[in-house]
């Protein structure tokens, strides 16, 4: 019997595509007279491998992101994977498996004939998929009421900006349950009122069992939507498992790049392990002062769960790396393990002078600790504040970031009210009153 047990198989998957000279040589090769080019090129077109060797599996119900600089190699994958551009458009070795019927949303790929209107294609698609009567009617209206075009879609799509035609794609591209959802970097198109109807609608099809293929560059969607991250850098797998993990680290690397002004992000830079043995990516900064030790306790006791209206204390300690004056601003940042930033803590200025290799203990405590229900992420920054009115800035104001480090649970009874604020106007505020 064969192994049914899988959406995506990739086994060895390389891709090369050729260097012509000139689009001449191109188009002699197309035609028939590739061994003509050859004999320019010495026997041999040269080539570029945009894929090398890749080996991944994704399961059937999976969720996840595949992220990797413009030119790592994502857009040739998801072609490999999709077959959607060319039935031609195959591996140059290794094998690519695909157990399920795809449904690719991908700018430029899939829209809307132009001398179709909207409705002409919203028909068409979903006849195509199989729909028929009742089913077809259905669905059309199910796109017609996510899209919102009104008047518009009785219109040619040559009339509609682009905003326009990539909410018609869109709709009519998840108005059918697919097996495996890829979704190339459109998320966000549209406006921001669309782009939250968009990422509630994935939502809702991935949970219902469909296996989702998410590519962006944004790490909160990947967050937001994907158990699992894949990281591509310069054709291969980089990096590959949990998303809070893969994420920290690309984050991390394209920090380390932006500083030096590179375009490739070929070094994994910035990672580290605590004293403690926790293994962390930092963002780079000035040599000055760096965390070396990250403790959570709760209520005095070290412990990863805590109960609303629990004191919560953070201790840092620090090594200073060269003897100098300081004044350092101290920022814990807490964010929701889907990439949402809902609190952030900043220090008054710890001014001090401090010798090289000495270790200085911080302690940030939280009282009444107030989140709602849930698993929270925490991020740890040092900025010079001797030198600079704010933190405000680029690399050159901070000492040290350590990015979604530090994972705790809040728990509470359900019947328990959860407050994130009060305000003495009127009653205390609910995060999670159901």
């Amino acid at each position: 019997m064969p192994d049914l047990d899988f959406a995506i198989r990739c086994t060895g998957v390389t891709k090369a595509f050729p260097l012509y000279s000139s689009p001449a040589e191109l188009a002699l090769d197309h035609l028939g007279f590739g061994g003509l080019v050859r004999r320019r090129h010495g026997g041999t077109i040269p080539t570029f491998e945009a894929l090398r060797g890749i080996n991944l599996t994704v399961k059937h119900g999976e969720r996840v992101g595949i992220v990797g600089r413009n030119g790592a190699g994502k857009s040739t994958l998801l072609r490999l994977i999709s077959g959607h551009v060319s039935r031609n458009f195959r591996p140059t070795s290794g094998r690519m498996e695909v157990n399920g019927r795809i449904q690719l949303i991908a700018q430029g790929v899939g829209g809307p004939p132009p001398q179709f209107s909207g409705r002409d294609f919203a028909r068409e698609t979903l006849g195509a998929n199989g729909l028929r009567g009742a089913a077809l009617d259905a669905a059309l209206d199910d796109v017609i009421d996510f899209c919102e075009l009104g008047p518009y879609l009785d219109q040619p799509v040559t009339t509609y900006s682009a905003g326009m035609a990539a909410r018609l794609q869109f709709a009519v591209a998840t108005a059918v349950q697919s097996e495996i959802l890829i979704i190339d970097e459109m998320l966000g198109a549209g406006d921001a009122y669309f782009s939250m109807k968009s990422a509630d609608r994935v939502r809702r099809l991935a949970s219902s069992g469909s296996t989702l293929l998410l590519v962006s560059h944004f790490a909160q969607q990947v967050l937001q939507f994907c158990d699992r991250a894949i990281w591509i850098r310069n054709g291969v797998v980089a990096d590959d498992g949990p998303a809070p993990e893969v994420m920290n680290a690309y984050e991390a690397a394209m920090e380390h790049a932006a500083i030096r002004g590179e375009l490739s992000d070929a070094v994994v830079e910035g990672e580290d392990t605590l004293d403690d043995g926790r293994r962390v990516h930092r963002w780079p900064g000035r040599r000055g002062v760096k965390i070396r030790r990250i403790d959570l306790r709760v209520d005095g006791k070290p412990s990863a769960t805590v109960r609303p209206g629990d004191q919560v204390t953070i201790d840092l300690e620090l090594e200073i790396e060269e003897t100098n004056k300081f004044g350092c601003a101290y920022l814990v940042t807490i964010w929701t393990k889907d990439g949402h930033r809902v609190g952030r803590i900043e220090s008054d200025i710890d001014k001090f002078s401090g010798i090289a290799g000495e270790r200085r203990p911080i302690s940030i405590g939280i009282e009444d600790f107030r989140f709602g229900r849930g698993s929270y992420l925490l991020s740890f920054s040092i900025y010079d504040r001797l030198n600079f009115e704010s933190t405000k800035g680029g690399t050159d104001r901070r000492f040290d970031v350590i990015h979604r480090s530090v994972e705790f649970d809040v728990v509470a009874p359900d019947e328990q009210r959860v407050f994130l604020f009060q305000h003495p106007a009127g009653e205390p505020q609910s995060l999670n009153d159901e």
